[in-house]
């Protein structure tokens, strides 16, 4: 197939095309090819000024988002903020535990759950999804183990929104406000330089897909 920078030339000039029929454009590119997909994007339109063609990653997609419509509420969690509550989380559900009752209280299980929690965000799989999956498991032990999972993940979870923000949750976040905003209407989205997607970013496009009259993947 075609090279990646063939195939950005394309989008971009699909992206100027659409422009011109007065249409805003989002270049939607992974968050590291940000600063780099906007050298290209001037160089491809000559330098010219065209304020209705804008490069953004998620990251940034959900804050123009929440910022128009109100986003999320509370102080952002780091990594120090997310263990201790994941530590908090362990101590409130133990007594309820089966498979992991025994290492609650270990700081490398509080790591191993938060880092498993944080990579189920970004698959954009919820409790509810594991709970679900556990009626559906033959084998008891894997399904204690899911329970446990699912368990710990609520209530940590369940933490966080009382006081905080968890930037793992602004791809899901932002995917429940599109089913109630249209955002995208009237607007052309390109994806560049995506090998893939992962759940949660699907998600997202999905409700992409479901308001913008242009989408090219």
């Amino acid at each position: 197939g075609a090279d990646r920078s063939e195939v950005s030339r394309a989008v971009f000039s699909k992206a100027r095309a659409d422009s011109l029929k007065k249409n805003k454009v989002y270049i939607v590119v992974p968050e590291q090819y940000s600063f780099e997909s906007e050298r290209k994007l001037y160089y491809a339109l000559a330098g010219e000024r065209n304020s209705g063609i804008e490069v953004v990653s998620f990251t940034s997609l959900s804050s123009l988002i929440f910022k128009k419509y109100g986003g999320i509420t509370g102080d952002y969690l780091n990594d120090s903020g997310r263990f201790l509550l994941m530590s908090l989380a362990l101590q409130s559900v133990k007594d309820n535990l089966s498979v992991y009752a025994g290492h609650a209280d270990n700081p490398s299980m509080t790591a191993a759950m938060m880092n498993a929690v944080n990579e189920m965000k970004y698959a954009g799989i919820t409790p509810l999804m594991l709970e679900d999956a556990m009626g559906r498991l033959d084998k008891e032990g894997l399904r204690s183990k899911i329970s446990d999972i699912s368990l710990i993940y609520s209530a940590y979870q369940s933490m966080i929104d009382r006081s905080f923000a968890d930037p793992a949750d602004s791809l899901s976040r932002m995917c429940g406000m599109l089913k109630e905003e249209n955002f995208f209407e009237g607007t052309s989205v390109c994806f560049d330089a995506f090998n893939d997607f992962t759940g949660a970013q699907l998600a997202v496009v999905e409700q992409i897909l479901r308001q913008s009259g242009e989408v090219c993947i």
